[in-house]
């Protein structure tokens, strides 16, 4: 049986030792975390109520509590246009985001997004055809092809996949960065995910959000956890979005929805097809963003949303642990500063 370690003590200890009131309040020096993206410092106000500083901090804590040693080496980075959180299509017509930009075991390009974003996770039995993404044009169509899924996972537990970039392409994806309107944050390593640490997403449709992880999927102790859920609210189009905690690569975006337990992990497969069930106000919301690029109107709504994930304790949601799918893919590394 599935272990699942979880529990709000967890969550209040890591805040009290890093030196986060129980009640977060806003203000104060930012300190670290000045490199920050401006959506990104106010997500962080908006969504965990407490400044950059102190989320830099608790973030850093919450690594100490999870007995993470030195960061995850990466493989080099260069200047490039495609950043963790962008958006891209596949052939069969799914919008989704990028997580974070890597390299394979034999040095060629790739990056990580979500399984169940490629269409052939579903076929039983499996088609042995490699789906293919294509880059989004500005009139949100589909426009070249990016690269091919490689490999893609989607069981029920695990929910990640690989894609080689094409080589007309590679360079486009030779940075650590994720996307922000105004910016992109460097990431500088792998985390592990660890009960009470925050958060933070940027995908193509809803861009920044905050949260704290509120359980972790970890059946082998000597192995980093499989998946987590979390409270940084993600719609349909930022499936395989990238997950953060201070300047840590942490997971990327699975699924969510109203559960009637925040802390149980489901064993179904996602359907990517399937819009996420949301109580009625953020149906709606999400329903306008999936006709194009919703950022700059969800930035102005969101302290209404902020207002509806408080009042809704059990929309939670669910990401695939960027440090799993380093340990299943030997060889495998993120593009890190």
């Amino acid at each position: 049986m599935t272990n699942f370690v979880w529990g709000r003590l967890g969550i209040v200890v890591v805040a009290m030792v890093a030196g986060v009131a129980a009640v977060p309040v806003r203000g104060g020096a930012a300190g670290p975390g000045d490199e920050f993206p401006p959506g990104l410092v106010a997500a962080i106000g908006r969504d965990l109520g407490i400044d950059v500083g102190e989320y830099s901090r608790w973030a850093e804590t919450a690594q100490r509590w999870a007995g993470a040693g030195a960061a995850t080496p990466g493989a080099p980075v260069g200047s490039a246009m495609v950043d963790g959180g962008d958006r891209f299509v596949t052939d069969a017509g799914y919008a989704c985001s990028w997580a974070f930009n890597a390299v394979a075991g034999d040095g060629d390009s790739v990056a990580l997004t979500a399984g169940h974003c490629d269409a052939a996770t579903e076929d039983d039995p499996p088609s042995g055809v490699e789906g293919r993404t294509f880059e989004v044009t500005s009139a949100m169509k589909a426009g070249s092809q990016v690269g091919v899924f490689e490999k893609s996972v989607m069981d029920g537990v695990r929910d990640y996949a690989i894609v080689r970039i094409a080589d007309d392409k590679r360079d486009s994806f030779g940075n650590n960065m994720v996307r922000t309107s105004g910016g992109a944050i460097p990431i500088t390593g792998v985390g592990i995910p660890v009960v009470g640490a925050p958060v933070c997403k940027y995908g193509s449709t809803t861009g920044f959000t905050c949260g704290i992880i509120l359980a972790v999927d970890r059946p082998d102790p000597g192995r980093p956890p499989i998946r987590f859920t979390h409270t940084a609210l993600s719609l349909p189009g930022d499936s395989g979005g990238a997950l953060f905690s201070g300047t840590l690569a942490m997971g990327i975006v699975s699924r969510g929805g109203y559960t009637d337990d925040p802390y149980q992990f489901p064993t179904d497969k996602p359907d990517p097809v399937r819009t996420v069930p949301l109580p009625p106000p953020l149906d709606q919301i999400g329903k306008r963003f999936l006709a194009g690029d919703g950022r700059p109107a969800f930035e102005q709504l969101a302290p209404l949303v902020d207002a509806i994930m408080r009042a809704y304790p059990q929309l939670t949601m669910i990401a695939q642990s960027v440090a799993d799918v380093i340990a299943e893919n030997p060889g495998l590394q993120l593009r890190t500063g």
